[in-house]
């Protein structure tokens, strides 16, 4: 479990809510006795608040910055600012801690998204209903339309805030009187309304009305309990592991796909002859796939989105992976992809899972879409197109026989020593990732769980060779074992964690890389990993590759 860090204080009153839901979501997730590991920082709140009420916002950021770094400093994984109103000095809070801010505004946006809400109501202190950092970050990032009260509603709900809610009075006639605003804003098409202050649900709660009220201090707890629960430890990486089901077309919510082609005419062009399926954690879709066929061999990936916060976790690999199965399990031969040319991380992604460019669409999206699309601060303007070819076992098996033909005619020596065929990783992502560091002679040496060798199957020895494959099984290099040894988990050394090359090398990060590896693979043969169970370690050289055939 992760440790969440709290900078609170602002008031205490909402402070002490997210200390209690936390606490209820944790217990309610995992049971027993166990709670959340948090850390408070709590602010002094009248001087905060008298620099909000002279506008001197940076003098405010230098406060919760002390904050923040001393939540870093005592061990917290991530930070919750418990307000809303304060997210406005959330850039210098982020920029001055090392560790990731979950923002209240992107928490509740993204619930808004999977409910399907479109136009949404917003009652907060007039900071947040006047301002841009928080509801402009709802429309430019999540595309929902915000409405807010009319001034002198606003100026009750500002007053109601600091000069009841914060100093703990609740009052009736105030009740009466945020019900009425909210009545009000259901009138003029609010779909919901966001209680984006912490205090405010306090006074109102759901069962006060009939319109869906989204209460950000629940939400944001909620998001918090999502995050401590998403990797065992804080580790080198970040262990998010959706599961990956089908997805009923009427179900999908159309904002979650507009966060993956922001054209609504487009989307919708699409929308009811693809196949979906989104991944869930915790049984909320958090990211989804949409598959369209072409024709009898080829599929296209229309849309990938995945919710801001799940981004850069996995989420997307593990969508473009599991489409990759389905479509060779249903015999195409070729899946498509269309991205922007300003898209760096989908290309990155998409060319690791073995797509290569097939071409380029030019001027695609200054032709075909309403309006003008920025991505990474660039316009996009073209699309590129990218295509992974599925190999029958056949065509596999032929391209294996025809490297090795190539290496012997090379290689003479080689030309009755015997090979296994393999690729490294889980997947087509890990396999041609790896395969990356090899093939650049950064990763050189490689281990395996020695009780994971089924009886009769042979174990690496020096001298080997092996004919090591892409993602898609087609060859590309052989290496040759050099040496081999078997010791204890435990017992691998700060030397061997480098030859393997991977992450930052050191060998935290592999002790913990494959602590994870490992135990999946024991845990699926009904056994139990620990730090005493033997590990082959082998070290390899690459000895042919196919840039030679080029």
């Amino acid at each position: 479990m992760k440790k969440i860090g709290l900078l609170g204080g602002m008031s205490w009153e909402s402070t002490e809510s997210y200390y209690r839901l936390i606490n209820l979501g944790i217990k309610k997730a995992i049971g027993g006795l166990h709670s959340a590991e948090i850390i408070l920082y709590s602010v002094d709140f009248d001087p905060i608040e008298k620099l909000q009420k002279s506008g001197d916002w940076d003098k405010t950021a230098l406060l919760l910055t002390k904050g923040a770094r001393s939540l870093e400093s005592a061990g917290a994984d991530f930070i919750l600012i418990c307000t809303n109103t304060m997210h406005k000095v959330a850039p210098q809070i982020e920029a001055a801690v090392g560790i990731p801010l979950i923002h209240i505004a992107d928490a509740t946006a993204e619930e808004l998204v999977i409910d399907g809400i479109h136009k949404v109501g917003l009652l907060g202190t007039a900071f947040t209903m006047d301002e841009e950092f928080y509801k402009g970050r709802l429309k430019d990032k999540f595309g929902l339309n915000v409405i807010v009260p009319d001034a002198a509603d606003r100026r009750i709900v500002h007053e109601t805030i600091y000069n009841e809610l914060c100093l703990g009075e609740i009052k009736d006639t105030s009740k009466n009187e945020f019900l009425r605003i909210v009545k009000n804003l259901a009138a003029d098409g609010a779909e919901a309304v966001i209680l984006g202050c912490t205090e405010i649900g306090t006074l109102i709660k759901q069962e006060d009305t009939s319109i869906k009220l989204y209460d950000t201090t629940a939400v944001h707890a909620r998001s918090a309990v999502r995050a401590a629960l998403a990797s065992g430890n804080s580790g080198a990486m970040s262990r998010i592991s959706p599961e990956i089901r089908a997805f009923p077309e009427k179900e999908v919510p159309l904002e979650l796909l507009l966060l993956g082609d922001p054209d609504r005419k487009m989307v919708q062009k699409y929308m009811k002859t693809s196949i979906y399926f989104g991944a869930f954690i915790q049984d909320e879709v958090v990211g989804i796939i949409a598959l369209n066929e072409k024709r009898n061999s080829e599929i296209e990936i229309e849309n990938l989105s995945v919710l801001p916060y799940y981004q850069k976790k996995k989420i997307g690999r593990a969508l473009m992976e599991y489409s990759i199965d389905y479509s060779k399990g249903k015999g195409y031969k070729k899946i498509l992809i269309k991205t922007g040319n300003t898209s760096v991380g989908q290309l990155a992604l998409f060319q690791k899972l073995g797509f290569e460019l097939s071409g380029i669409n030019q001027n695609h999206f200054i032709q075909n879409y309403s309006g003008p699309i920025y991505e990474n601060h660039f316009e996009c303007r073209h699309q590129v197109v990218l295509e992974y070819r599925i190999f029958s076992e056949e065509e596999v098996e032929d391209e294996i026989r025809k490297f090795w033909k190539a290496f012997i005619e090379k290689n003479e020596e080689h030309r009755d020593s015997s090979y296994e065929v393999w690729s490294f990783g889980l997947g087509e992502y890990q396999a041609n990732s790896l395969l990356g560091l090899v093939r650049t002679g950064v990763k050189t040496g490689t281990s395996s769980a020695l009780e994971m060798y089924e009886e009769g199957e042979k174990i690496p020895e020096s001298g080997d060779l092996s004919i090591v494959t892409f993602g898609n099984g087609m060859p590309a290099c052989i290496i040759r074992t050099e040496d081999v040894k078997t010791l204890p988990f435990e017992e691998i050394s700060r030397a061997d964690a480098a030859l393997e090359g991977e992450g930052d090398c050191s060998l935290e990060y592999w002790r913990e890389v494959h602590h994870y590896f490992f135990r999946l693979e024991y845990k699926g043969s009904g056994l139990e990993f620990t730090e005493r169970s033997p590990v082959i370690f082998e070290r390899f050289k690459v000895i042919f590759d196919r840039n030679e055939l080029e």
